[in-house]
């Protein structure tokens, strides 16, 4: 969940060099693609009141949650293709907060939505 997925999706796609598009199934959602297309790496984001559940068929559905904003946090470690100096350069490009630690930048996209950034 993102409270702005374009927002989320453009600044990783800007951040780790992939592209970011309109999420088809579910209106209000975005995808960045860290590789090619569907067959490669991906990152969904859905908007605020939606969540992932597996269907009675076994494959993934939407569901809609009314009422108040559940609490929600997302924290994912992803491997690119710059160095830590670029991380960081697009982070402020980008008004993101970050830091660096150990051999990664934490490059927060939202107040719940952390990325572990490392160079490939």
């Amino acid at each position: 969940m993102a409270r702005h997925p374009k927002a989320a999706a453009d600044a990783l796609a800007k951040l780790a060099g992939g592209r970011s598009s309109p999420f088809l199934p579910l209106p209000g959602a975005y995808v960045c693609f860290l590789g090619k297309d569907w067959a490669d790496v991906f990152v969904e984001f859905y908007p605020p009141h939606h969540r992932l559940i597996e269907g009675k068929d076994r494959t993934p559905h939407f569901d809609h949650v009314a009422g108040p904003e559940v609490a929600n946090a997302t924290h994912v470690n992803l491997s690119v293709h710059r160095s830590l100096e670029e991380i960081a350069r697009v982070a402020d490009e980008l008004g993101l907060r970050h830091g660096l630690r150990m051999n990664f930048v934490d490059v927060w996209l939202e107040d719940e939505l952390l990325f572990e950034i490392a160079p490939h």
